[in-house]
């Protein structure tokens, strides 16, 4: 249910734009911890023509939450709640849908996330391991922005690798989990992989030999993801690591 009117809110949006020549800010679906759809927040623009900004706004406003109040009746649910976002000196600036389950607060500005993970206790360096690779970012994100930005906004986050040999792409393609405790259960989501040239590396070493240590996350307002990583090893096989890296110029050029 939640997925069909996702769906048929973006369908009503996208003609709304294409019927009013008219483009929203933003529109993003807010999920819970387990992935569930937890509700839909559309923002208006802010550059229009104020006259004109008033009109459309209030159209949208109309036309939204009874479409929405519509569905509802259509299809025998009810919604946690339906709201107005109003700006400075109560002038609209979108329209919320919560639906029922878990509050998640609603985003009525844009939203930058970074912070830096290294004095976590859950990033400290295992006795017997010393960094082989400073800095790293996690590759193929943009594939999973939404699991990617799910792990960004939790705490006391950790990474893990996992290796993948039946990819079709790579035998040795090494996943990148992103970890998190929820209600006493270690959620675990796929967040991207590390960069070949280093997975291939890594494939030499055991599971417990390699560990990926939580450098820096960040989310920007337009929904780009980063996480970087550091690769930790046994400090007597550093040499041995080392040797199988030979630097490209798109690895200076990262530098």
């Amino acid at each position: 249910m939640k997925a069909a009117l996702e769906k048929e809110i973006f369908d009503s949006i996208t003609e709304f734009e294409s019927t009013f020549d008219y483009v929203f800010k933003s529109i993003r679906c807010r999920k819970d911890d387990f992935g569930e759809l937890n509700g839909i927040t559309i923002v208006f623009e802010d550059n229009f023509d104020p006259a004109y900004t008033k009109t459309i706004k209030q159209t949208l406003e109309s036309d939204v939450l009874d479409y929405i109040q519509d569905f509802e009746q259509e299809h025998s649910v009810s919604f946690k709640s339906l709201k107005s976002m109003k700006g400075k000196e109560g002038a609209l600036t979108g329209v919320t849908v919560d639906f029922e389950g878990d509050d998640i607060p609603v985003i009525e500005s844009p939203v930058r996330v970074k912070k830096y993970h290294l004095r976590e206790q859950e990033q400290k360096i295992p006795d017997g391991f010393q960094i082989y690779d400073e800095r790293l970012e996690v590759a193929g994100i943009q594939h999973r922005r939404d699991a990617a930005a799910q792990f960004v906004n939790q705490t006391n986050q950790w990474l893990e690798f996992e290796s993948e040999p039946l990819n079709s792409y790579d035998p040795n393609a090494i996943k990148i989990l992103g970890c998190y405790q929820q209600n006493n259960e270690s959620i675990k989501l796929h967040v991207g992989y590390v960069p070949a040239s280093i997975a291939k590396q890594i494939t030499n070493f055991s599971a417990d030999e390699c560990k990926a240590r939580l450098l820096k996350t960040y989310i920007g307002e337009s929904g780009y993801v980063e996480i970087l990583f550091q690769v930790l090893g046994p400090k007597e096989r550093i040499q041995e690591y080392a040797s199988f890296y030979e630097p490209t110029v798109e690895d200076e050029d990262e530098d």
